[in-house]
């Protein structure tokens, strides 16, 4: 019934299909910054990379980061041109300290009357887990920690 160039392009249309209803997802974290130790005051750049270009409408994206006892925020406000990425910067604050920065939570709160990140094609993200967090990429440990007033020490 069908021939072999007729099977090709039904493959492709199918596949075309496929690929126009599918959901965008996060497919890793990673960061234009060095991997290395961070003390207090540092600055890391935090990179979210999608599946498909991606706009973020009349919403933010809180990225909440292991760091410690304290977890920290940060935030990716709305962007209307699609975007294959998008980035914050994380800055340590005192009372920081891990062995391995990661990715904990990422959250959609909106600040619009329709908050969604969306494919150009009208798909909306469900999934915010990542497939691949920061630590699988870089080793990012952190020293937010004050050093210890030194003791011992006689004025002259």
């Amino acid at each position: 019934m069908f021939g072999k160039v007729s099977k090709v392009y039904l493959l492709i249309f199918v596949s075309s299909l496929c690929s126009q209803t599918t959901a965008p997802e996060i497919s890793s974290i990673t960061s234009t910054t060095d991997a290395g130790s961070y003390n207090l005051g540092s600055s890391i750049n935090i990179t979210l990379n999608f599946s498909k270009a991606v706009s973020l409408i009349d919403a933010r994206l809180e990225i909440v980061l292991e760091t410690g006892d304290t977890d920290r925020s940060i935030y990716i406000e709305a962007f209307a041109t699609a975007s294959l990425s998008a980035s914050s910067t994380y800055i340590v604050q005192r009372g920081d300290e891990t062995s391995q920065l990661s990715v904990k939570s990422i959250t959609l709160s909106a600040n619009g009357s329709s908050p969604s990140i969306l494919d150009n094609q009208g798909n909306v993200m469900i999934n915010f887990a990542p497939i691949a967090n920061l630590e699988n990429d870089q080793t990012f440990i952190i020293d937010g920690l004050a050093p210890d007033a030194p003791s011992g020490l006689i004025a002259v």
